[in-house]
C-alpha cells in the first residue's frame, strides 16, 4: 500500500508541477489578466482529473500486480494511446486544410522540452539499471521492455510537444495536436494592456465547467495577417 500512496503522490506532484510552469510560462508571455481569467475555468477540471488518476492508481494497480503480466499490459495500453494520439495529432494538421500563417512556438514549448529531457533521462537511468547485470533472460525482458518503450514514448511526445507550433489554416488553430475549428469561436479580441495578447472566447460545450477563453500570444509582425484571417472567419467583439 505504501508503494502505490508514493506512486500517486509521485504523479500528483508532477501534474501539480507541470500545470504551475505552464502557468508561470504563460504569464510571462500572456497578459496576466487574461493567463488568470483562463485558467480559472481549467482549475476545477484539473482537480477532478487529479482525483480519478489518485482513484485509478489505488484501485487499479493492485488488480493489475496480481495478474501476471497486468503493469506490462497497463504500459503497453498507454504506449499505444500515445502514439495514437501523436499520429492523430498530425491527421488533424492534414486535415486542417492550407496554412494560412504560423505564428511560432507554443508559450509551453519549454515546458515540455524540459519534460522530454527528464522522461529522457530517466528512460537512460532505466536502461542502465536493466542490462548493468548483462543481458536479461526473455522473462525479464518481457516484463521490462513495456517501461522502457513507455518512458521514451512519452519523452517523444513531451519532444513533439516542446516543438509545436501555433498555426492558423483554413479550418481553424493548429496547437499541441489539436484542431480548434472556426465554428467553435464565439468571439475574438485583443488584450488592452497587451496588444499582442490575442483572447478567444469559446461557444460552451455543455452546462459543465469547461475552459472557455484561451490566450495566445501573437508577436507583433503578425498581428495584422492574423487579425484579418480572424475578420474573415470570426465575428470580432469589443472590450
Amino acid at each position: 500500500m505504501i508503494w502505490y500512496i508514493g506512486t500517486f503522490l509521485v504523479v500528483f506532484l508532477t501534474l501539480v508541477a507541470a500545470y504551475a510552469s505552464a502557468y508561470a510560462a504563460k504569464q510571462q508571455m500572456l497578459e496576466r489578466k487574461a493567463t488568470r481569467r483562463n485558467y480559472q475555468f481549467q482549475f476545477i477540471p484539473f482537480l477532478l482529473f487529479l482525483t480519478l488518476c489518485g482513484v485509478g492508481l489505488v484501485f487499479l494497480l493492485p488488480a493489475l500486480v496480481a495478474i501476471e503480466y497486468g503493469i506490462q499490459s497497463f504500459f503497453i495500453f498507454n504506449t499505444v494511446v500515445l502514439l495514437a494520439s501523436l499520429l492523430n495529432g498530425f491527421l488533424r494538421i492534414k486535415r486542417a486544410g492550407a496554412l494560412l500563417i504560423d505564428t511560432g512556438k507554443i508559450p509551453q514549448g519549454k515546458t515540455f522540452l524540459w519534460a522530454a529531457g527528464f522522461q529522457l533521462g530517466s528512460a537512460l537511468v532505466y536502461t542502465w539499471g536493466f542490462f548493468s547485470d548483462g543481458i536479461p533472460s526473455p522473462d525479464r525482458l518481457a516484463k521490462g521492455l513495456p517501461m522502457l518503450v513507455l518512458l521514451l514514448t512519452l519523452a517523444a511526445a513531451s519532444l513533439v510537444g516542446g516543438l509545436g507550433r501555433t498555426q492558423f489554416r483554413e479550418k481553424g488553430i493548429c496547437s499541441l495536436g489539436g484542431l480548434l475549428e472556426w465554428q467553435k469561436i464565439k468571439s475574438f479580441y485583443w488584450e488592452s494592456s497587451n496588444p499582442n495578447t490575442l483572447t478567444l472566447e469559446l461557444k460552451p460545450r455543455s452546462s459543465l465547467i469547461f475552459q472557455r477563453f484561451g490566450s495566445i500570444p501573437i508577436p507583433e509582425r503578425h498581428r495584422e495577417a492574423v487579425n484579418q484571417i480572424l475578420n474573415q472567419y470570426v465575428q470580432a467583439v469589443d472590450t
